[in-house]
């Protein structure tokens, strides 16, 4: 089991996984990043473009590249006026493009969280098989737990964060689901993309620190509404 987060606003976005990957057959665990990413930054087929994913590995890693050459047709396109929309705008330019990505049999096994920024925007989408939709707050993997209907009750009903706000929200809702969930666990990675501003990769080490505010966040949740009355017989 693992699970992925995605936020989304127009001039941000954010992905952040868990790192635990089982190997079924050996009934081992190990840890390894689930978020790849690349960009390119030349001229007006510039972008950036990262994917998280549960499911396996290998389509994952063969996916990406079909991903990317998605991600410059659609953009040759609307520099050339091929395409008949303003797709700064439109993520349903960029999600009919992709779906030539996920047209095979090896995605049956795979779901994902794209994120992407070019044109001025940034975009989010969600896949499962040969399905992509658009989104802004998407959750994959984790099953059906506390922590993902916790994850929809509190962003359903909020504005999306800023940056570095969404960055400690995903980061806080994958660490609950390494302690929580079956099947995650060994840390967070993230990747945050923001307009004009270089990308940044979170690793491991990175998010921990994050998690050290989080200790003391529940700590202090704990003594405001658990901790017994000092006045109690």
């Amino acid at each position: 089991m693992s699970v992925a987060i995605g936020l989304r606003d127009w001039d941000h976005v954010v992905l952040c996984a868990d790192r635990q990957m089982t190997d079924a057959n050996a009934g081992l665990k190990f840890e390894e990043c689930k978020i790849v990413y690349g960009e390119n930054d030349q001229g007006q087929h510039s972008y950036k473009l990262g994917l998280t994913y549960c499911g396996d590995p290998d389509a994952a890693k063969n996916v990406f590249p079909r991903v990317r050459e998605a991600i410059e047709a659609a953009l040759e396109d609307e520099e050339t006026g091929v395409g008949e929309c303003n797709c700064h705008m439109d993520s349903d330019y960029f999600r009919g493009f992709l779906q030539s990505a996920f047209n095979s049999k090896e995605t049956k096994r795979l779901e994902t969280l794209i994120a992407l920024q070019a044109t001025g925007c940034c975009f989010l989408f969600k896949t499962k098989a040969d399905q992509i939709v658009s989104g802004g707050r998407e959750c994959i993997g984790g099953g059906d737990s506390s922590v993902l209907r916790f994850f929809a009750d509190v962003v359903s009903r909020t504005e999306i964060p800023s940056p570095e706000k969404a960055l400690t929200l995903g980061i806080y809702l994958v660490s609950l689901a390494n302690r929580y969930v079956d099947g995650c666990g060994l840390g967070v990675d993230a990747l945050v993309f923001e307009d004009e501003k270089p990308f940044r990769v979170l690793s491991k080490t990175a998010t921990e620190k994050y998690s050290e505010r989080f200790a003391q966040f529940e700590r202090q949740i704990e003594k405001e509404f658990f901790a017994e009355p000092s006045n109690a017989i």
